[in-house]
């Protein structure tokens, strides 16, 4: 008797998780109708934005873009920064001399950051390449207030980390170029970048997500930083894309609001009062781009995805501070958060063979073991991810699946996909790719860091775990498909 009551309710809770799952698809389909404003308009405005890219865009008209990154020669953080950025950037990143300059701001107490910096000198990369080392920010000296030493027990983060937040804050004043394309170390390039994924005109390229601010709790805590900081909401989740393009001024603008908010208070006391009330959770990218949005919006090119957007503005107060439909276009990703992005192909094998398997291939200079892992990529269905411009991590669900790519709308991601690849080739044939000279350089570097005790994994540019999300999800069904027919 006991097995049988066991037996039904098993079937009573898969009847349940199945209805459940019934009702969550009825009310998503419902969710979208009652949104389908910004849908109808999405397509008319993106082809508006092409047309304005064709009749206006110039590759001199725009300032120099520099690329960015903020790190320490901790091990963790040197082996994502060969294994995962540089090798994909070497791949991926537009190789024109407006672009070529990159800067790495870096510790200056710290001997091995210097010895890293010298070894990357020796190193042909491709690009200009130029260090700035950072003194000790003021709550990390010897002697620090406890409440320092508190928080960092309280929260768990390192150091490093707390150091890099308040860095954020002062890049501006170590970039000589007027706009930074800002990446973390475990940024993964998997698609070329053209000028079209920077500028809309004399417009930078932002990307948010906001159907994520209520889902994810690191991006509620944000949310309370960004309004402390700037006295206004966090408009989407920015910290979904890689790079964060921005004006170095945008840096210095947000930073002298946040002063001109705290009259009397110096900005270490300020950043660390928030930090300590939020268990170090802020988020500069955040704070940068929804300043961005209240006081510069005409100097970004917005593109959020956002399904309701009456439902979703109820977080302003004012009218001026509304997302509109002509906010909501969908744009490519160039890149993933590496790290918690879980594929059957590395990043770069993938993005060099889908750029041959779509453009003309007499522009694709491949080695033999390349041409022969993109066979074996083929091979497989589950291997190629058509969509993948369109996600930034599989661990945490970062995608435009439920919004930009839903429905009938996958369609309008898909010709966005195509006309990347068509400015690829264009950008492959004028000569501002080279996969033949990116491997050349891969290999050099690759001798270089083996005296750092850093080994990459053959072209690993990501974390090279079975895509184990659809088996997990298999199972279920399965589980539940047994469960139904049990016998009474």
């Amino acid at each position: 008797m006991g097995i049988i009551s066991r037996k039904k309710v098993c079937r009573a809770l898969a009847c349940g998780i199945i209805v459940w799952s019934a009702y969550m698809i009825i009310k998503e389909t419902f969710f979208l109708r009652q949104c389908g404003e910004n849908t109808r308009l999405n397509k008319q405005t993106k082809l508006q934005r092409d047309v304005q890219h064709e009749g206006t865009f110039t590759t001199h008209q725009n300032p120099a873009v520099t690329l960015l990154v903020r790190m320490t020669s901790i091990k963790k953080y040197l082996e994502r920064f060969y294994c995962i950025a540089m090798r994909s950037i070497l791949f991926f990143w537009i190789q024109t001399p407006e672009n070529s300059n990159m800067l790495i701001i870096l510790d200056e107490e710290t001997l091995q950051d210097h010895k890293f910096a010298k070894t990357l000198q020796e190193i042909d990369t491709g690009l200009n390449i130029k260090f700035y080392y950072e003194k000790l920010p003021p709550f990390l000296l010897p002697g620090a207030t406890n409440i320092t030493t508190a928080v960092i027990q309280r929260t768990g983060h390192h150091p490093a980390y707390m150091r890099q937040l308040y860095s954020s804050f002062f890049m501006d004043l170590y970039v000589e170029r007027d706009v930074v394309a800002w990446i973390d170390t475990d940024t993964g390039f998997h698609t070329p970048v053209t000028t079209e994924n920077i500028w809309n005109g004399r417009k930078l390229v932002v990307i948010g997500f906001g159907e994520y601010l209520n889902v994810f709790p690191h991006a509620s805590h944000w949310d309370v930083a960004t309004r402390q900081l700037i006295g206004l909401p966090m408009v989407n989740d920015f910290m979904t894309y890689f790079p964060v393009y921005m004006w170095k001024e945008t840096i210095r603008n947000c930073r002298n609001l946040i002063l001109k908010r705290f009259p009397g208070q110096t900005f270490d006391d300020i950043f660390f009062k928030v930090m300590n009330q939020n268990d170090s959770f802020i988020s500069p990218v955040n704070v940068f781009l929804s300043y961005a949005w209240y006081f510069e919006r005409n100097l970004y090119d917005w593109h959020l995805d956002v399904t309701c957007l009456k439902e979703f503005n109820e977080r302003f107060t004012k009218q001026e501070h509304f997302i509109h439909p002509e906010h909501t276009v969908p744009v490519i990703h160039n890149s993933v958060h590496a790290v918690y992005y879980h594929s059957k192909t590395p990043l770069i094998v993938h993005g060099v063979c889908m750029a041959a398997l779509n453009i003309n291939s007499k522009w694709i200079n491949m080695s033999t073991d390349l041409r022969n892992s993109c066979k074996e990529m083929f091979k497989y269905r589950e291997n190629v991810d058509e969509m993948q411009m369109f996600v930034f991590d599989t661990a945490n669900g970062y995608n435009h699946f439920n919004g930009w790519c839903s429905g009938e709308k996958r369609t309008d991601c898909q010709w966005l996909i195509k006309q990347q690849y068509q400015n690829i080739e264009r950008d492959i044939a004028n000569g501002i790719y080279s996969f033949d000279k990116a491997f050349q350089r891969l290999y050099k570097i690759e001798e270089f860091i083996e005296d750092l005790n850093i080994t990459c994994s053959t072209f690993n540019t990501g974390a090279q775990l079975s895509n184990g999300y659809m088996f997990f999800l298999n199972g279920i069904v399965l589980l539940l498909l047994d469960l139904l027919l049990l016998p009474y």
